[in-house]
Parts: C-alpha cells; structure tokens; sequence
C-alpha cells in the first residue's frame, strides 16, 4: 500500500520498514531480557537492583502532594524526576556495552580525502567502527572487559571511556530516540520486578551461566543469547 499511494521504490520500500524493524528488536526489549538473564545467573540475582528502586520510590513518594501514592503508580513521573538509582543505572549501561554490537558508518567527503589515525582515507571511502570492539577495549574498559561486571559504572570510569560508550551510536546519526529508550527499558523492568517473582530452577539449570553470547544478530543492535536457562515465574 505504501508503495503504491506513495510511489516508493524498493529502497524506499526497504528503508520504511527497517525503520521501523530495528527499533523494535534493538535495545528496549533485548536489552530487558538480557539485564534479567545476566543478573538472575549471579549470585545476588535481582535483589540488589530491587530494593534500590523501592528505595527511590519511598523517597519520591515522600515528597509528593499525598505521600500514601506509591511511586509504582506513577513510573514515568518516577523516572522523570531523575531518582537516585545508581546501581539500576549502572547494570543497565552494562547490560547495552557488554551485549550490543552495531557499526557506525560513514563516507570520507572531501575531495582531497582525508588522514585518521595514520591511515590515508580516499574521497568517497567508507569507514565502519565496530562498536563491539570499542566496547570491549581493555584500555578503556579495563581487563576485565570481557566479564559482564553490573557496578562497572560505579568504579569510576574515565571520560574517554565513557565518550566511547555508544549502544546508541553516535553523532549525526545516533538514535534520537535513546531517551526515550532508557526510560521504557526502566518503566518494563520496575514492572516486570514488580509484578513477578524470577528464581532459577537450580536442577533444570545446574550452571552457573548457561546462558551466553552467541554471534546473532550481529550489526543490528543487541546480539541473542544462546544456550538454556530455566526460570520460575510466579506471580506476587
């Protein structure tokens, strides 16, 4: 139908609905899923995270016309009013580093080309940044940049290595709706925490983490977990 009321070519045709695919199978439910899968395979689960949050939401609902209306009521005025949630934080930038894999490209324009990083670069060449591998330098992450660590972002990273921190890519093209993002990822998860109870079925799923990074869905987002982890689900 788009292509026909509004004579849109295959490429056109093709941009619309990738447009529209990659947001919704990018970084708000696959990063979701994947903070509840990483944190349910450590020690602490999602107490931690859990208890921050109604910590926040007391606080918040104390300075509110009447202080009696919990902060679960009201999530988006929550999370609009900047509450103090370090740890939340912290995991979920975690989470988009240690799983996302997306390229940034760009064309060389001038006519004389141009000279990055030593290398002589050819008008009309064009450059692709893995961010995957940005993300996982060590001489910005630190050693243990290849572990999924939640407080990472607590410990006092440099700025270099959090102006190189782009789940949502960067410059002209980074997603312009990533704030939007952040607080749907907040809002599904404090439900979600809220409304279910995860514990591991420790006999279906023995190890520690059966759950890992396989190499799908590579440049489009967050890459898929790959393996079994059995989880109970019940109701509060």
């Amino acid at each position: 139908m788009a292509r026909d009321v509004a004579k849109l070519d295959r490429r056109d045709l093709g941009v619309l609905i990738m447009s529209s695919y990659w947001p919704l199978m990018a970084n708000v439910p696959w990063g979701s899923l994947w903070l509840l899968i990483l944190q349910l395979q450590r020690s602490e689960g999602l107490a931690p995270i859990l208890a921050e949050l109604d910590a926040a939401g007391e606080a918040w609902s104390a300075n509110q016309p009447d202080p009696t209306i919990s902060y679960l009521s009201n999530l988006t005025a929550f999370f609009q009013s900047q509450p103090q949630i370090p740890l939340f934080q912290s995991t979920i930038n975690e989470v988009l580093r240690f799983t996302s894999d997306s390229y940034s490209m760009r064309g060389v324009v001038p006519e004389e080309g141009a000279i990055l990083g030593g290398y002589k670069l050819k008008q009309n060449d064009t450059l692709i940044m893995s961010t995957r591998s940005v993300h996982f330098d060590e001489a910005l992450f630190g050693r243990d940049a290849k572990e999924f660590k939640p407080k990472r972002w607590l410990d006092g990273l440099s700025e270099d290595a959090k102006g190189s921190f782009r789940p949502y890519g960067g410059g002209v093209s980074m997603c312009s709706g990533r704030h939007f993002a952040s607080y749907h990822v907040k809002i599904l998860l404090t439900t979600l925490l809220h409304t279910f109870r995860f514990e591991v079925d420790k006999v279906k799923s023995p190890s520690p983490s059966p759950v890992t990074i396989s190499s799908e869905n590579r440049g489009f987002g967050l890459r898929r977990p790959q393996g079994e982890l059995f989880v109970k689900v019940t109701r509060i």
